[in-house]
């Protein structure tokens, strides 16, 4: 028996909507240190590609050369040990923490092989985090400290 698998994409503003619309085009978009993938219909790309078009034409390719050097502790996030003796960062480590506590399995999602976190579960853990969450889930889920790296 032959079978054929078929991957549609949906337009991300429609599907926000709560319509599904056929995606034919994808926008790549990055401000500051938010970085989206959009999928949309010939019509939102067309809307997206003149609403962009002023910024786009004033700027230019940032030449890698010119941009300063940035020293790795600079950027680098708090990290900690996992059970396994790894380094993960510290939003990670309350993410796994988090899904320990409701019984979430991180380790088997829709994207293969990688730990999945689905928004639902960040956004939980955030307003665990904000709600005072207990003190020592640290040290029952994942280990010590590290510091910045």
């Amino acid at each position: 028996m032959a079978r054929q698998l078929e991957i549609r994409a949906w337009d991300d503003l429609d599907l926000a909507e709560g319509t599904k619309t056929p995606a034919t085009e994808v926008r790549l978009m990055q401000v500051g240190q938010r970085q989206v993938e959009l999928d949309l219909s010939a019509d939102h790309a067309d809307q997206f590609d003149k609403a962009m078009a002023y910024w786009l034409d004033a700027g230019h390719r940032p030449d890698p050369s010119t941009r300063p050097k940035q020293h790795r502790a600079a950027g680098a996030a708090k990290t900690v040990l996992a059970p396994s003796g790894r380094k993960i960062s510290e939003q990670t480590a309350l993410w796994r923490g988090y899904a320990g506590q409701v019984n979430f399995d991180y380790t088997t999602g829709h994207k293969g092989s990688k730990p999945y976190y689905p928004i639902w579960l960040r956004r939980e853990a955030q307003a665990w985090l904000d709600a005072g969450r207990p003190q020592d889930w640290q040290s029952d889920h994942l280990g010590a400290s590290h510091g910045d790296q």
